[in-house]
Parts: structure tokens; sequence; C-alpha cells
């Protein structure tokens, strides 16, 4: 599922879902709902990742090299 690959991408930045809602600018309770309901659209997905230090191509790749 999606929001599980976000979540676990989130986590490997250490980032939390409070500072992820900042970047998209929503509150945590909305960001909430929509990863619950999985609507976040490609362009929040890029965002986050640019927040996240990674890029966003589908999933989530680390300078590392790692993907998620």
């Amino acid at each position: 599922m999606e929001k599980d690959k976000i979540k676990r991408a989130l986590a490997y930045a250490g980032i939390n879902q409070t500072k992820a809602a900042e970047a998209l600018g929503y509150s945590q309770a909305n960001f909430a709902m929509k990863m619950k309901r999985e609507s976040l659209t490609d362009q929040e997905k890029q965002k986050l990742a640019k927040t996240m230090g990674a890029t966003y191509k589908c999933y989530f790749e680390f300078e590392d090299g790692t993907k998620i």
C-alpha cells in the first residue's frame, strides 16, 4: 500500500508526520486523513520527497541508493 511506503520513507528520513504535514501546508489531522485515504497527489509526494532529501519516482530513492 502507498501509505505504508510513505510511512517507511518518512521513518527512514527521520521525519515525523507533523513535519511532513507542515511541509505540505496541512494540519497533522488533515495529513493523517490524506494518508488514510491514500489521496496524496504525485506533486505532494514529490514535495515530501524533497523534504526527506529523496527523489520521488513512484518510489523514494535516497542518496545512498536505498529505494522505498
